[in-house]
């Protein structure tokens, strides 16, 4: 006996209570029991999936599809447990047979509650263990729940193949359109440069060195055109001279070349110079060989000419034909005079347009770099989506084939042949001792109200005195035997008559599953039906 604890007083309001105790301990373990026994079982029927690797190395080629057998079977549990697919699986096995007046929602919920899928991970983690998943449903329905399942399974076949299928497609179709658009900017770029070139095509930075030593050609044929004009203008004024005063004997000088033979001449003195340092194939010598060419061609025929117009003047009369040579040779002078002007005036616009080109072949250049940056950065692009495009049209092909990474059913469901749950006697384990504690905690709370004085250790401290002495109530042995009889009477009509009143009712008046499940829905409480 533990000190200052009065065992004999509690045990005695035990057995005045014996009779509440035992009413709630009976009533819940009876209805523990009965939740147990009446519970309907449950089976689950369970499919193995196992994640088989890439049949082709990765070091050979590889899928497009770089997600992880995790996140595809998240996202293909997300996709079979929506809203529309779970209601055609409970239409098509007909799963709720026995509860048709569940709304759709709530045989969503019950749908979603009962399947589930497991990722199971066989070996260490992060060394390329095998990866497998369950696929699990249950049922009150052995046979439904296995069909449920095996569907299950067939839906998440499907989607694995569909999902990883339309990501390579995707992926091709994507590099597809994008090696199609860079290739429209590569051509509309290249489009931009030619244009440019051929607008500015005296600026451009390629011909600078070759316009610069155009220069040095002009002025230098600029400084020989004013050393032949001053030659032919003092062989003109001797010739001048000559014509004014015909009775003064003048030495005349040798025949005038023509201008069409002084420019053949200048360029017969370039070919030779640029000979020196180019080759014969070299664009400026062969148009140079050209235009000696034509220009000879040009000078027999104005020799022809000349001579048929000599010809015609020999009948002429033999006075008239000094005076006459002397004009005719002053006249051919200041024609070539007037020709080296004209070239002068030629050169100089040539040489003037070459200078504004040298000082415009900055700017051109500028803006030349400019697209040939964007030329190179689009080509990069292209190329980067070239090689994109072939990876892809690859992973594509694996998953078409099916050699990348994919789903194999290694167990399919069957049916299972003993429910999963209730555990019974759990359930009835709990429930007993649900109503002992239930009703010794009634006890307690009841004691824990009661203030009465019914000790002499209540009157000392309620009164805060100390009684000399106690006379308890002194019971005869009719009251004894009466209150004795009087408990036994309620721990009998608990023990027996309770179990007796629940037969009758269950067998006599309506079953007591049936009894609760009306009195629940009439109070409210119809989701908590068995």
């Amino acid at each position: 006996m533990l000190s200052g604890f009065d065992f004999k007083f509690y045990l005695s309001i035990l057995w005045r209570r014996l009779p509440l105790v035992l009413f709630i301990w009976i009533a819940i373990a009876s209805a523990g029991i009965y939740a147990a026994f009446k519970l309907p079982p449950v089976y689950q029927a369970n499919a193995t999936i196992l994640v088989e690797s890439p049949k082709i190395p990765t070091d050979l080629a590889t899928s497009t599809v770089s997600v992880s057998s995790d996140e595809v079977i998240q996202v293909i549990k997300q996709r079979l447990t929506t809203r529309d697919n779970l209601l055609r699986l409970s239409e098509k096995f007909n799963v709720f047979a026995s509860d048709q007046g569940l709304s759709p929602t709530e045989r969503v919920e019950l749908m979603r509650a009962a399947a589930e899928v497991n990722v199971i991970s066989l070996g260490v983690a992060g060394q390329n263990a095998a990866t497998t998943f369950s696929v699990a449903f249950r049922s009150s329905d052995p046979v439904v729940a296995a069909q449920v399942a095996n569907e299950m399974v067939t839906v998440i076949l499907n989607e694995n193949v569909q999902l990883r299928t339309d990501r390579a497609t995707q992926t091709t179709e994507f590099f597809r359109e994008e090696v199609g658009r860079l290739s429209e900017e590569l051509g509309r770029i290249e489009g931009q440069i030619v244009s440019f070139k051929s607008e500015n095509s005296d600026s451009l930075p390629d011909s600078l060195e070759f316009r610069r030593n155009e220069i040095s050609r002009i002025q230098v044929r600029l400084v020989q055109l004013d050393s032949q004009e001053l030659t032919l203008r003092e062989q003109a004024n001797i010739y001048r001279r000559a014509l004014e005063n015909p009775n003064v004997a003048t030495p005349l000088p040798d025949a005038v070349a023509s201008p069409l033979e002084l420019q053949l001449a200048d360029l017969r003195r370039q070919l030779a110079q640029r000979s020196a340092i180019l080759s014969e194939t070299h664009p400026q010598i062969v148009a140079l060989q050209s235009e000696i060419a034509s220009l000879e061609a040009s000078i027999v025929e104005a020799r022809r000419n000349s001579a048929q117009a000599i010809r015609n003047t020999e009948n002429a009369a033999d006075e008239t034909r000094a005076p006459g040579q002397i004009e005719s040779t002053l006249l051919q002078l200041e024609a070539s005079i007037r020709f080296i002007g004209q070239q002068r005036d030629a050169l100089e616009r040539q040489l003037e347009q070459i200078m504004a080109s040298i000082e415009d072949t900055p700017t051109t250049e500028m803006s030349l770099n400019i697209l040939e940056r964007q030329h190179q950065a689009v080509q990069s692009q292209y190329g980067v989506a070239v090689a994109s495009l072939s990876a892809a049209a690859t992973g594509e092909t694996i998953e078409t084939s099916q050699q990348g990474e994919r789903f194999e059913l290694i167990e399919p469901a069957v049916v299972p042949e003993r429910p999963v749950s209730p555990n019974r006697k759990m359930i009835a384990a709990m429930g007993m001792a649900a109503g002992l504690g239930a009703g010794l905690g009634l006890l307690v709370l009841l004691e824990m109200l009661n203030t009465s004085v019914r000790r002499p250790v209540d009157l000392e401290e309620k009164l805060g005195i100390r009684p000399f002495a106690t006379v308890p109530y002194i019971e005869t042995k009719g009251e004894v035997f009466r209150g004795r009889m009087k408990q036994l009477g309620w721990i009998s009509v608990i023990v027996f008559g309770l179990p007796a009143a629940a037969y009758v009712v269950h067998y006599q008046v309506m079953p007591i599953d049936l009894l609760v499940e009306k009195v629940l829905t009439r109070v409210g409480l119809e989701k908590f039906t068995l």
